[in-house]
């Protein structure tokens, strides 16, 4: 209940409802900020495009002490980046196969 009460509460205390900051606000809500955050960022709207994955991981460490944790922060840095990673390895592997047949039925 208080992770959903206090998600969002910026970190510098600009939030609502209680304008906790810091540490008062409970990491579970801190983490959920984030995370919400980045699956608003990267969602369509009626009123606008999506952005990419890495369009909103740049617009949220912009606002890392500010309205986000500074060390929750990174940990989503480098869940995107590993994902972006792991996507590229399997085009790669993916498209390393498809050549290798192409070659073997020339």
């Amino acid at each position: 209940m208080l992770t959903v009460r206090h998600h969002h509460e910026w970190y510098n205390g600009w939030g609502y409802p209680d304008g906790l900051s810091g540490v008062a606000i409970p990491l579970l809500a801190r983490i959920l900020m984030v995370s919400d955050a980045f699956v608003s960022i990267t969602s369509e709207r009626p009123f606008r495009s999506g952005c990419t994955p890495a369009e909103a991981l740049d617009e949220i460490i912009g606002y890392a002490g500010v309205q986000f944790d500074p060390w929750v922060v990174p940990a989503l840095e480098k869940i995107v980046t590993q994902k972006a990673h792991a996507t590229e390895s399997l085009i790669d592997k993916t498209l390393d196969l498809a050549l290798e047949e192409e070659i073997e039925e020339s």
